[in-house]
């Protein structure tokens, strides 16, 4: 058993949209193995739903407690789990379990904070800031996951973050925390004011087409219904570079 081999489990909510997964996943798949070259490198998917609706196209992906299990019966006893999650929520917590739980299988094993903390903000902050520049008259609304106070806490800082360099933005998530209704009132005349809609998502798939884009629902058709001139864009977060990178160098903490 050679204990010096590295292995790096690549964790991902998961997305059925054959493309966004190539641009986004995929991606950060092979930049991860050119950054490791001698590592074993894997990817999972949390999401039980997007699991089953590939394996029924052939295309498999492991969960994190087989992902885990494949590295253990490896003999590769030191392994990292990074995550393209955004926030502490859910689905973080529930990688973090599923890890404690496979834990002594290993002689060391790390899991990566998400991409929104503390100490990330302004890198991020300025990522955005890149991707999408300020321009007279613009604000630009990020839309992110999110329907619990805890878990919004972080996009509060992000914008809070954002607006202290004078960019002009919002970030609003997709559950409870606030309705395109309660955004309307709070925003500036549609004569002074055009919206730039963004995801704040590493993968843009579903919620994109129907949550942002399409339907009397929308957020598109009801901020044009209200006069704003609305422009969307549609690449997800790991479709970045920078961003990719903050995944790839994220500090590891030992579970």
């Amino acid at each position: 058993m050679d204990d010096t081999k590295q292995g790096i489990l690549l964790v991902h909510f998961g997305t059925s949209h054959d493309e966004a997964r190539a641009r986004t996943m995929d991606v950060l798949e092979q930049e991860v193995k050119r950054t490791y070259p001698g590592a074993a490198v894997r990817t999972a998917f949390t999401s039980h739903k997007v699991r089953e609706i590939l394996r029924e196209r052939g295309v498999l992906y492991p969960d994190v407690p087989q992902a885990l299990s494949w590295f253990a019966d490896q003999g590769i006893l030191r392994t990292t789990i990074r995550v393209s999650l955004l926030v502490d929520g859910h689905e973080y917590r529930k990688v973090k379990t599923q890890a404690a739980s496979c834990a002594r299988q290993f002689h060391f094993l790390g899991l990566s904070q998400p991409l929104l903390h503390t100490q990330s903000l302004q890198q991020v902050a300025d990522a955005l800031t890149s991707f999408y520049p300020a321009k007279d008259k613009q604000l630009t609304l990020f839309m992110g996951h999110g329907k619990h106070a805890a878990r919004d806490s972080v996009y509060r800082e992000l914008e809070v973050t954002l607006r202290k360099t004078g960019y002009d933005a919002r970030i609003v998530t997709l559950k409870d925390r606030e309705s395109p209704q309660d955004l309307l009132a709070a925003l500036p005349s549609p004569s002074d004011t055009r919206i730039l809609l963004v995801p704040l998502l590493y993968v843009a798939g579903r919620h994109i087409q129907k949550d942002m884009l399409e339907g009397e629902g929308s957020w598109r058709s009801i901020l044009t219904q209200e006069g704003y001139p609305v422009q969307t864009c549609t690449a997800g977060l790991g479709e970045y570079a920078s961003i990719r990178k903050l995944y790839i160098h994220a500090t590891v903490s030992a579970i």
